[in-house]
């Protein structure tokens, strides 16, 4: 593995922090690191990746990444998942060991899902499926998912 300069602080703020999102430009190692890291503990805490430009987009999904966590509390663990065939989610909310909300983030008005998703709630066995984007309305979308607000999500996961 190749040691990056960040790891220090990395592995500081996950002791302290539930989730850390690693932000940055494509091909500098956000997937690597993670998948090459020693875990301990649950399958990981909320270590996610996005190989786009820095744009609004990665804001987004950080903003997003953080809220539910926090409103989740600490009955549930928040982590990315992602198989070795590249089939991801932006992030997991397990409790009790087992997941159970699949969440995945679009920053457009009219989001939808790519196969790797479903593929990845298929493999875990998770039936609650949301699609967090910025809009109102929550409405179904193919495969059992749901779009949802941000601010309905939150209060969603506080009950």
């Amino acid at each position: 593995m190749i040691v990056r300069s960040a790891e220090t602080a990395l592995r500081a703020r996950l002791a302290k922090n539930p989730a850390v999102v690693l932000l940055g430009p494509r091909q500098v190692g956000k997937t690597t690191w993670p998948e090459s890291s020693p875990k301990t503990g649950p399958p990981a805490r909320c270590t996610s990746t996005w190989n786009g430009p820095p744009t609004a987009g990665p804001s987004f999904e950080g903003m997003v990444v953080e809220n539910p966590i926090a409103a989740a509390g600490e009955r549930r663990i928040g982590y990315f998942f992602r198989t070795q065939d590249g089939a991801e989610i932006d992030l997991v909310l397990e409790m009790g060991g087992a997941p159970g909300i699949a969440i995945e983030i679009k920053r457009a008005s009219a989001p939808t899902l790519e196969k790797g998703f479903t593929i990845a709630c298929e493999d875990l066995g998770i039936r609650q499926r949301y699609v967090v984007y910025p809009g109102r309305e929550r409405f179904s979308i193919r495969h059992g998912a749901e779009a949802i607000s941000l601010p309905e999500l939150m209060e969603l996961l506080r009950q």
